[in-house]
C-alpha cells in the first residue's frame, strides 16, 4: 500500500462518524491529510496530530470540492 501524506487545512468544520458511531468534527486550522492507494483519507490534527478521522473517499473529495480541506503542498 502507498500512503501520501500532505499538510493541509480545515477551512470549515467537518464532521465524521467516529468508531462508536457517534458524529464527530474536525475542527478549524492545520492538519496532515493522509491518502492510500485504496482510497482511505485520514486526517490528524491536534497539538501533535493525536487526534484522527477517516473520512470515505467521497466525503473528502466533497470537502476539498467545497473548500473545506485544503492540501497545501
Amino acid at each position: 500500500m502507498i500512503v501520501t501524506t500532505h499538510r493541509g487545512r480545515v477551512t470549515s468544520p467537518l464532521t465524521f462518524l467516529k468508531t462508536n458511531g457517534k458524529e464527530g468534527t474536525i475542527p478549524l486550522g492545520p492538519c496532515f491529510v493522509e491518502e492510500d492507494d485504496e482510497g482511505s483519507v485520514a486526517v490528524f490534527w491536534g497539538q501533535s496530530g493525536e487526534l484522527a478521522a477517516v473520512l470515505t473517499p467521497q466525503e473528502a473529495s466533497e470537502a476539498a470540492n467545497e473548500g473545506n480541506l485544503v492540501l497545501l503542498d
